[in-house]
């Protein structure tokens, strides 16, 4: 399903329901390339290190400043993540 927001538009890969909340704004779309670090699990900013399984393992924090697509910034949760397509969503739940 296409995304289009005035002159953006980008094409997704998010089900019915997801892509609703995408539409109706309790999700939003972010752009890899504009949020430096975001891809590099080194990165501190976005990834913290956790333990599962008795593993340590690198995932993305709870809550994560991130640039829109509209270029506002945001700390919010990243609730998908397409990086072949080098978008994401984030919604501000918990």
């Amino acid at each position: 399903m296409e995304f289009v927001d005035d002159s953006f538009r980008l094409q997704t890969n998010l089900d019915e329901d997801n892509f609703d909340k995408l539409q109706n704004g309790v999700w939003k779309i972010g752009l890899i390339a504009d949020n430096p670090g975001i891809a590099e699990e080194s990165n501190d900013t976005f990834y913290e290190t956790v333990e599962r399984d008795n593993e340590k393992i690198r995932c993305f924090k709870n809550k994560v400043p991130v640039v829109l697509y509209d270029k506002s910034a945001v700390t919010a949760h990243l609730i998908h993540w397409h990086k072949p397509g080098g978008w994401f969503c984030v919604s501000f739940d918990a």
